[in-house]
């Protein structure tokens, strides 16, 4: 009976909601924890045993974020009960959480981003061709891994730069995307085309990115390419693919874009998930006043360091990321371009 109730929910979260089947598949694994831990029936839970469960989970060191998370997986479910005449109350609604400090995105610097853009291959084949247009699209776009996953060819129109991304909760909106990403597009759907010639069947339901299954990628399989396109770009940091949705973010308010022009491009629910991205900016700012004549320890010669390359030490290719809440400290001089390459700091790589 019980596992019943909890497909039955899960069901409705996908269909009925617009939930993402990785967050359903989240509530069974946090209703599956709490059954385990309880040894009874869920519709015969009541506060106490909620409350124990929480203690239990503190007193594993689980971290405040999975504790919340877990309990608003057990709120979700027994309001559908409520909701569905099962139980008088909801016994996860007055629960007391730990406070949780949202944690700070890693970033990539300007010109760690424009070393790694310039490290990438040319399109000469299947994989270098679909490793530049993935890269491309996720920085110059902003998507998540979900979206670029489930995007298909009849929603994008590279002559006028437009994606037409379904995010969460079936959400739709039009993303612009960069010249660049357009472009690196445009020359991997050739690639793409002659490779799904040479598989039976083609590719499922016109997947812009394709494995070489010819279907449409996973999400690891996302998230291998990046590692690997990481360490043939000669990267010590693990790429993932929220790293360049971050960047996008913190890049595009450090150039001057609005907090709710970012929200509208990220998807964002509310505009609080966006100000996260905000801290990173903050930092520049203070380190522009501390170049003020009557700021402390000021002089002729400071200037902050902006660790995009590490340096000395470090070993060639070796990138340091950015916390968006992580001040660099003034009074050290930054990383020189390489050779015979101008450099403009404050030029974005969308730019480029």
């Amino acid at each position: 009976m019980t596992g019943a109730l909890v497909e039955e929910f899960c069901s409705r979260l996908v269909r009925g909601r617009g939930r993402s089947p990785r967050t359903a598949d989240s509530y069974r694994d946090d209703l599956e924890h709490f059954q385990r831990f309880g040894g009874a029936d869920l519709l015969s839970a009541d506060r106490d045993r909620v409350r124990a469960f929480v203690a239990w989970m503190h007193d594993q060191g689980q971290a405040a974020a999975t504790l919340r998370r877990r309990v608003a997986g057990l709120r979700a479910f027994y309001r559908h009960q409520v909701l569905q005449g099962r139980m008088a109350v909801n016994p996860a609604l007055s629960i007391v959480l730990p406070r949780w400090r949202r944690k700070a995105p890693d970033v990539l610097y300007k010109d760690a981003m424009r070393e790694l853009l310039s490290r990438l291959p040319p399109a000469t084949d299947f994989r270098s061709a679909r490793d530049r247009a993935l890269v491309e699209l996720l920085y110059g776009g902003g998507l998540r891994v979900d979206e670029v996953r489930t995007l298909c060819l009849d929603r994008l129109n590279l002559h006028d730069r437009m994606a037409r991304v379904v995010g969460k909760g079936n959400k739709v909106r039009f993303v612009p995307l960069t010249a660049r990403s357009a472009e690196a597009l445009e020359a991997w759907l050739p690639y793409r085309e002659a490779f799904l010639k040479t598989v039976r069947g083609g590719a499922s339901e016109g997947h812009l990115f394709v494995s070489r299954f010819g279907r449409g990628m996973t999400t690891r399989a996302f998230q291998q390419s990046l590692e690997n396109i990481g360490k043939r770009a000669g990267f010590s940091q693990r790429l993932h693919p929220h790293l360049f949705r971050h960047s996008y973010a913190t890049h595009l308010l450090q150039g001057g874009a609005g907090l709710r022009d970012v929200q509208e491009l990220l998807g964002h629910a509310s505009i609080a998930t966006t100000q996260i991205y905000t801290h990173l900016t903050r930092d520049d700012l203070r380190i522009e006043l501390a170049k003020h004549p009557l700021a402390p320890n000021a002089g002729p010669t400071s200037a902050p360091e902006d660790p995009q390359i590490a340096g000395k030490g470090d070993g060639p290719g070796r990138v340091r990321l950015a916390r968006a809440g992580a001040s660099r400290a003034p009074g050290k001089s930054p990383v020189r371009p390489a050779a015979g390459r101008p450099s403009n700091p404050d030029r974005s790589p969308h730019e480029t």
